[in-house]
């Protein structure tokens, strides 16, 4: 039998049409901007320049997948962050402190945070808004408390090498040809376990995943071994993505997660606890805006008192761009890639472009919201 778009049943029901008409935006975003700017946008240079401006905003963004499908925000991460970077800048620098310790401590302040918010937020049923927006402005107040309003810089070259070193070509074409043999390995391991519980697996959606991994795989490929190689950011950012992925796909506490979102009131019932799923939510948020604010840091060279603003929102429209209902329930931490893409490409090409930061803001603003209203449109149907 065959639904309204022509295909046999089975084939369409496999697929997040949300996350295709992003991926197709995005396609559409890369091929107007190489046609405007000659070539410039798609050199392996300018990818590789735009890939690791995708990663704070997708390490951010995973955090807020797992977090919104809870049916909780968390617009305090901006703030965190800053103060991540700070409390490492300050360490380092002005105490004189072993970076490896620094960054201990940077994680433990950071996890503090996501046990006062999940805290909060499970146990005493404060809105996630109202409680994150408190945190927005207290974790502001301790990064100015800190830093005496200034920013604190320069860092020691060592510690700049998490953003400035690369993994050389050659050892980034045989890795990524053994991720691409890996997931070729685990689309037939998936529709055999399907095919297990009796869900109908086509060989046209076996086809269209080995596809897309060798695309992306070409892609990759294209990128890192015409230029300098593999960025230490894009394969941290690489490991959280199949990490989180795994967690939300094939454990019972990503069951959990989407369980809590989707229905609150079944899963208490069939035994979730809820409110230890939304506070380990934020932990696990806490955790990725710790690696973020090093990542930032070392970006940046400096802790600014400034720093992080707006990046919560753009982690959200992240997560939203990529797929991840706002209402919970549905999200994949793969979308949040492909939305954080489509926020850093629309950045990139109007930089190259000489557009004005005005432009971008309206630009993403119009994303965001045709994404939001594609989301609502397709719950009304």
């Amino acid at each position: 039998m065959k639904n309204k778009f022509g295909f046999k049943g089975g084939f369409l029901s496999n697929i997040n049409f949300k996350s295709l008409v992003m991926i197709s935006f995005l396609v559409c975003i890369w091929i107007f901007f190489t046609i405007i700017t000659k070539g410039l946008f798609f050199s392996p240079r300018n990818l590789t320049l735009l890939l690791k401006q995708t990663t704070i905003l997708a390490t951010l963004g995973i955090g807020a997948v797992v977090v919104i499908i809870t049916r909780n925000f968390d617009i305090s991460v901006g703030s965190v962050t800053a103060l991540n970077a700070m409390i490492a800048a300050v360490l380092i620098l002005k105490h004189n402190w072993p970076i490896l310790p620094a960054l201990i401590i940077v994680f433990l302040s950071s996890i503090a945070t996501g046990i006062w918010n999940g805290f909060l937020v499970s146990r005493i049923k404060i809105p996630s808004f109202i409680v994150t927006l408190g945190g927005l402005m207290l974790f502001r107040g301790v990064v100015l408390l800190i830093s005496g309003g200034e920013t604190v810089g320069a860092m020691p070259e060592n510690f700049l090498k998490i953003e400035t070193a690369f993994v050389p070509p050659r050892i980034t074409a045989i890795i990524i040809l053994i991720v691409f043999f890996i997931a070729v390995i685990f689309v037939f391991m998936d529709k055999r376990s399907k095919l297990k519980y009796g869900i109908f697996v086509t060989t046209k959606m076996v086809i269209l995943k080995i596809f897309t991994f060798l695309v992306i795989c070409g892609l990759l490929f294209y990128i890192t071994f015409y230029y300098k190689g593999l960025p230490y950011p894009v394969l941290i950012l690489a490991i959280l993505i199949f990490i989180f992925n795994f967690m939300m796909t094939k454990t019972k506490f990503g069951r959990q997660i989407y369980a809590t979102g989707g229905n609150p009131e079944a899963a208490e019932l069939s035994g979730i606890n809820t409110k230890k799923v939304i506070f380990l939510a934020f932990i696990i948020m806490s955790v990725l805006v710790g690696i973020a604010g090093i990542l930032y840091l070392a970006r940046l060279s400096a802790a600014p008192a400034s720093g992080g603003s707006g990046l919560e929102l753009d982690a959200i429209a992240a997560a939203v761009i990529g797929g991840t209902s706002i209402a919970g329930g549905v999200g994949t931490i793969p979308g949040v890639l492909i939305g954080g893409l489509v926020m850093s490409s629309i950045d990139n090409g109007m930089s190259l472009m000489n557009i004005s930061p005005f432009i971008q803001y309206i630009a993403k603003g119009l994303v965001l919201t045709a994404a939001v209203a594609y989301d609502v449109s397709m719950k009304n149907r």
